[in-house]
Formats: structure tokens, sequence, C-alpha cells
């Protein structure tokens, strides 16, 4: 049997708008296609190919759709070394509350669960029945 990634691939070079598909548009294109039964196994196989695609440069994902990505074969060394790296963006902080506004809550203090010792001497003596 041919292997899931090599279907995978074709299908969406084949594909004429190049829109992109969904992996679930994917799998049952490839289930009705090929005539496999639906499955985890399958769908995880999928998968695998999918990310394996867009780590070799080979596949893009926009807007949680893959296509084929055409950018790839016009620059080899992309398709070769894999991802190309973002840039890094900067994220804003969060203004810091002051702590000294906010109160602080009261929380009573926790019990002594520790044993204590009986006096025998200061506790009455029993009656005892003869």
């Amino acid at each position: 049997m041919v292997r899931k990634s090599v279907l995978v691939y074709d299908l969406l070079r084949s594909e004429k708008p190049n829109v992109g598909l969904t992996k679930n548009e994917i799998a049952n294109r490839l289930y009705a296609k090929y005539g496999f039964t639906p499955g985890k196994g399958i769908k995880r196989q999928i998968g695998a190919a999918l990310r394996r695609g867009m780590d070799y440069g080979i596949l893009a994902k926009y807007t949680n759709k893959y296509r084929y990505d055409l950018d790839s074969l016009k620059n080899p060394l992309r398709r070769k070394f894999g991802k190309v790296k973002k840039e890094k963006v900067t994220k804003k902080r969060r203004k810091v509350i002051n702590k000294e506004k906010v109160p602080m809550p009261t929380v009573p203090e926790l019990p002594d669960w520790t044993p204590k010792r009986r006096k025998l001497l200061e506790e009455p003596v029993s009656k005892v029945k003869k």
C-alpha cells in the first residue's frame, strides 16, 4: 500500500483553486477516492503527513486549511532546511496592580491539633458500685 503522505500531497497538489482543505475534508476525499475504511489509524497517519509536509516546507497552513505551497518550490533552500524561522513578536506587558491598594484578607489562626495530656489528679474520682 502506498504511504498516506504521498496520497495527501497528490490530493493537495491536484486541487485547482488551491484554496486549501481542512484535515477532515482531506480524510473524507481520500476515503471516497481510494476506498479506505475511516478510522483513527488513518486519521493519525494523515495528521502526521500534514505535519511532516509543513516541517519540510511542502505544505502551508492558513486559517486551519492546508494547501500545497508553491513558494517553497521556487525557493529550494527553504524546502531543504525545513521551517523558516519567524521573527519574535514582542508582547506588551500587563500593568502590575499595586499590592498596597488591595487589602489582604484576614484569615483566622489554625487550631492546634496536638493531643493534650490529661491531668488525672484534677479530675473527679468515679464511683464504683459494689
